[in-house]
């Protein structure tokens, strides 16, 4: 095995008179020998003389560790083509340094060979975090894109006594903690960085970790974390982090921890969302898998999420605290939302109210949602998914500051906007309208708004006489002036609603002006 210089010379710190504070990382060297003349000098030498060190017979590679007394050369100083010179202190003899290169050279085969081993036999990732932490002396864990800790490995009581809240493998960090780094700006800088970053303390962790991504080809799966512990993190812990990191991809690329947890009542789900129409068997199947039935009410809704949810991978982690929050809902992911299929009548039977616990965790989450109109049955899931899609649209367009929007608040609107996509809006009114406003410029009455006026009372003339502020036989009068001109029957009430979407529409269209 061979080690970087600056995991050598870490081994040997106490015993050198100078460290460099950045020692190379392009030269790997194997275990230590003793100089002699009759061998080449090269790789890691050990030079007990105390005579100049004969630095000429060494390639530009070899790194010289002297003895107190050893002159020629000044301590941590890289000669060109001749390598570089360390010095011991006084006091630390060459065979407690040898000592302590072969320890270090022993520790790390055994580690390499423990877990190549668990390659082989495909280990579960504790027990890589494991040997990986008897090696560092820290505790490590293993996190996934969507917030849920893989694997974990021993020695985290201190770090509990710290103030750091431990969850069990398989559970997911609490919202308010991804919260946390979903706003953290440093978050999303390391998310596609390939070597090992330190990630300082901050409000989630109490404690500085070293961290590493792991990728499945190019698409980042889970991230190891390294836990600062007794002492500081040093360039030990970062080749180990890298080396840790070549094995574990493996082990997703072997495909046993391949990001995303499917369910098959998530399949059959998102078959649905695409307008495909299932089999009755398959419908009967998804019915059978969440203990739902045909004519149990159902609502959609879709959840919008934030920009730096998207960034940092987190629509996976709030659809799995979806259905662990509300186990009466099925979720999935489409166009950047998630979609939320809630059965109603398992809601109302579960303890504690939907709506008040769903509205906290939107605002917690700081999403809006778009609800779709109640239905039964799931074969028509994509009319209710485009349902609540609009609903969404047009109540953000609305309202920035309302976070919940439900289609049948919006539908009226999108109803006028698809009239008026082929034919501008003011060749769609009733052309009576048209007559009026006419009427009215040339002769300075108020007919267009008398009309308006009176279909919005539902025909009830001393209510409309009142909004007005005329008498009963003034408005009287004006009605049979629009009859007069327009020919309108208050009778048919098919032309009486065309006349009041008329007036929206005509409204609408005098806002976007």
């Amino acid at each position: 095995m061979r080690l970087p210089l600056s995991v050598i010379l870490y081994s040997v710190k106490e015993g050198l008179s100078e460290v460099p504070e950045e020692a190379e990382k392009t030269f790997f060297y194997g275990r230590p020998s003793f100089y002699r003349e009759e061998t080449p000098a090269e790789g890691l030498i050990l030079y007990e003389g105390t005579g100049r060190v004969p630095v000429e017979r060494a390639d530009a590679r070899s790194v010289w560790l002297c003895g107190w007394g050893s002159v020629g050369a000044f301590a941590g100083e890289r000669l060109p083509g001749r390598g570089s010179v360390f010095l011991l202190k006084e006091g630390y003899s060459m065979g407690w340094a040898c000592n302590c290169l072969h320890q270090l050279f022993d520790r790390w085969e055994q580690w390499e060979r423990e877990t190549q081993q668990m390659v082989i036999r495909r280990a579960p990732l504790g027990e890589y975090l494991e040997a990986a932490s008897r090696l560092s002396g820290k505790p490590l864990s293993v996190m996934n894109r969507e917030y849920r800790l893989v694997a974990l490995s021993s020695g985290w009581n201190e770090l509990e006594k710290a103030g750091l809240e431990v969850r069990a493998v398989g559970e997911r960090l609490p919202v308010e903690v991804v919260n946390v780094f979903k706003t953290d700006p440093l978050y999303l800088q390391v998310a596609e960085r390939r070597e090992p970053f330190l990630y300082p303390s901050n409000v989630a962790l109490p404690v500085q970790v070293l961290c590493t991504n792991l990728f499945y080809g190019d698409i980042y799966c889970a991230r190891v974390v390294m836990f600062e512990y007794g002492e500081e993190i040093h360039p030990w812990d970062f080749y180990l982090m890298e080396k840790l990191t070549e094995y574990l991809e493996l082990v997703y690329m072997a495909g046993d921890e391949l990001p995303g947890e499917v369910r098959k009542a998530g399949d059959f789900l998102q078959r649905l969302l695409d307008g495909e129409s299932l089999k009755r068997s398959e419908l009967l199947e998804l019915y059978a898998l969440e203990g739902w039935k045909a004519e149990d009410q159902y609502q959609l809704v879709v959840l919008q999420v934030s920009d730096q949810d998207i960034a940092n991978w987190t629509l996976e982690y709030f659809r799995y605290e979806l259905m662990k929050e509300f186990p009466y809902c099925l979720t999935a992911e489409r166009e950047e939302r998630i979609v939320m299929v809630l059965n109603l009548a398992r809601a109302s039977a579960a303890p504690g109210s939907f709506r008040q616990d769903f509205a906290l965790f939107i605002r917690e989450g700081n999403f809006r949602a778009g609800y779709s109109n109640l239905f039964h049955g799931l074969e028509q899931l994509e009319v209710y998914y485009r349902q609540a899609g609009i609903a969404l649209r047009y109540g953000s367009r609305n309202n920035e500051m309302i976070w919940q929007h439900f289609f049948d608040h919006h539908a009226l609107d999108y109803f006028l906007d698809k009239g008026s996509e082929e034919i501008p809006p003011e060749q769609m009114c009733a052309s009576e309208l048209q007559v009026l406003l006419e009427y009215d410029r040339r002769n300075h009455t108020e007919l267009y708004r008398t009309l308006r006026v009176y279909l919005e009372n539902r025909q009830n003339a001393v209510k409309t006489a009142k909004d007005l502020y005329i008498q009963r036989g003034t408005l009287l009068y004006r009605l049979a002036r629009i009859q007069k001109l327009t020919r309108l029957d208050f009778e048919k009430y098919e032309r009486l609603l065309y006349v009041g979407l008329s007036y929206l529409m005509a409204d609408r269209e005098k806002d976007r002006r």
